[in-house]
């Protein structure tokens, strides 16, 4: 299957970002420009442009073009308290660091994990928990959903330490867009003994939208934090 111009016009912006060629701030090619480049219609750029202006990728100028927004660390990203459906790519949530796998499950998903993973009422998903260490402290527990009958081979190979885009490439699949958003909540037992913090104390949650370059439903993944705690108090 072909990747729809409108998502390669997309690709392309978004790997001038991430490699760094444009910066923040900088103008990027016109609408015109973008349409001669990919053999298009204008009103496929803009369409491809707009939905990246909606992920706040990009901006617009009236009169001026189109230009970089700031992007957005990863150390900032799982601070913050406030993210509504904040488009990021996979390599922007990464920060140096460890992870421990602590668990690898198989169970009937929530109606959350149902609907990111686009599954029916049968369907069953894999549970890998994995503790995230920075300087050697914790830093965040992740809970990644898999469907079963997607991915099933992740526990037959004992993959659970497995990064996802090398989950994806044997199923022949590239990791495309995240989608991030965060809500402060209190830490429960389970997490406080793993976090090595206090019960019921603030916390941020953060839900991982993975998805693939066909901006198909892949993975979700649940990320708990320290975060800022006068931001989760605040809330």
């Amino acid at each position: 299957m072909s990747i729809p111009v409108y998502v390669r016009i997309q690709q392309f912006i978004k790997s001038k970002i991430a490699s760094g060629e444009w910066a923040e701030d900088m103008r990027i090619p016109t609408d015109a420009e973008f349409s001669k480049q990919f053999g298009c219609s204008r009103i496929t750029v803009t369409t491809a442009l707009r939905e990246l202006v909606q992920d706040g990728i990009i901006y617009r100028v009236q009169g001026k073009g189109t230009f970089v927004s700031k992007q957005t660390t990863a150390r900032q990203l799982y601070k913050s308290s406030e993210l509504t459906q904040l488009a990021v790519s996979i390599d922007a949530l990464s920060i140096p660091g460890e992870h421990k796998c602590i668990g690898c499950r198989i169970e009937q998903p929530s109606e959350e994990v149902m609907q990111k993973l686009g599954l029916q009422n049968n369907q069953i998903v894999i549970v890998i928990e994995r503790m995230k260490y920075v300087d050697q402290k914790p830093y965040a527990l992740e809970e990644m959903f898999l469907s079963h009958d997607a991915f099933s081979f992740v526990l037959d190979n004992h993959m659970e330490n497995a990064g996802l885009s090398e989950i994806a490439k044997i199923c022949g699949r590239i990791v495309g867009p995240c989608y991030a958003t965060s809500s402060a909540v209190l830490c429960d037992e389970k997490r406080a003994e793993l976090m090595n913090i206090p019960v019921g104390a603030p916390i941020l949650r953060f839900g991982l939208d993975l998805r693939d370059d066909q901006d198909m439903p892949m993975a979700y993944e649940v990320v708990f934090t320290a975060g800022s705690t006068n931001e989760v108090c605040a809330k």
